[in-house]
């Protein structure tokens, strides 16, 4: 008997557009927020510190014409980039499926967390990396946090004031993060001498010490290895730095924040992921069902001026 697919296509690709993951591992969109676009060729504004906070002459004569407040903000043309991934399952294993087990549902899952692992890296790579910014919004620590002779909230407060805007969020990884919630620094203040409060500073604790609404701690791992070589497991935000910046939930075009990503929704059902679900009847014994599920985005630096990197500061 043919093999009747359970989910229609656009139910799968509700499936995959709002996918979470179990215990929400994943921080990029903190940092660097999705727009849907329905168009592939987006207008991409870049910023700078002039427009962070610029004042202009405003006085006038009361008959007179005001000043002209001039934008430095510049577009630059960009095209979503499409990313995909596909795997197959025997028709025979979905005549026959285990009790309680949803094979073309799983397999949608699988494909799009393993999207997901990628849209996370391409974020990290972004936002942590050095050469990205300029002299004035970054620096590497001579010595890092996990030293008692460190000095974490000079290093975290000095960044914050190096921001063109105020930053409100700061992102780190798993490491960087550890050194930051024992320092003596830290607890010291936070849990005071009498140790009123046990244990180790909290992700909220921290931010709101420092003034900002959340602290992200990256800590997601992936096999960085080729598939035939011995797995070798690494962590996608890179150890030792700490990020500040001013990041923007629902940006405008135009709004200053430290990064943003285009995602395209111009399918009939607007949705960010497509799934395509064929069963082929050419392979194995009573064929397969190839399911394939696809997106396309862009991701950058908006205005790297209101962030701060910290590199170093642990190992």
């Amino acid at each position: 008997m043919p093999y009747t697919q359970t989910h229609a296509a656009e139910t799968l690709a509700e499936l995959a557009t709002r996918y979470i993951p179990e215990g929400r591992p994943f921080i990029a969109d903190f940092a660097c927020p999705i727009t849907p676009t329905r168009r592939k060729l987006v207008k991409f504004w870049k910023g700078s510190r002039a427009d962070a906070g610029r004042i202009t002459d405003s006085e006038m004569a009361p008959e007179g014409m005001p000043n002209r407040r001039t934008f430095s903000m510049t577009s630059v043309d960009v095209e979503v980039k499409p990313y995909g991934l596909h795997d197959t399952i025997p028709v025979s294993d979905l005549n026959d499926p285990e009790p309680g087990i949803d094979l073309e549902s799983d397999t949608v899952e699988y494909l799009t967390h393993d999207l997901l692992m990628g849209h996370e890296k391409r974020v990290a790579d972004l936002i942590m990396t050095a050469g990205n910014y300029a002299s004035a919004n970054k620096v590497t620590l001579g010595t890092p946090w996990t030293s008692a002779l460190s000095t974490p909230v000079a290093d975290i407060l000095t960044g914050i004031r190096a921001c063109a805007v105020t930053p409100n969020r700061a992102f780190c990884d798993e490491t960087t993060f550890h050194a930051l919630c024992r320092h003596p620094e830290i607890i010291s203040t936070l849990r005071g001498v009498g140790g009123a409060k046990s244990g180790l500073a909290t992700e909220a604790e921290i931010a709101s010490y420092f003034g900002l609404d959340s602290l992200h701690v990256g800590k997601v791992k992936y096999n960085s290895a080729n598939p035939t070589a011995t797995e070798s497991y690494t962590t996608i935000w890179p150890t030792g730095r700490f990020l500040l910046a001013k990041v923007v939930d629902q940006p405008r075009a135009r709004e200053v924040t430290l990064a943003r990503a285009y995602r395209f929704a111009g399918n009939s059902d607007g949705l960010t992921f497509h799934v395509e679900s064929i069963v082929d009847p050419k392979p194995g014994t009573q064929g397969v069902l190839f399911q394939k599920v696809t997106m396309e985005e862009y991701v950058g630096h908006v205005a790297t001026d209101v962030g701060y990197l910290i590199s170093s500061a642990a190992s």
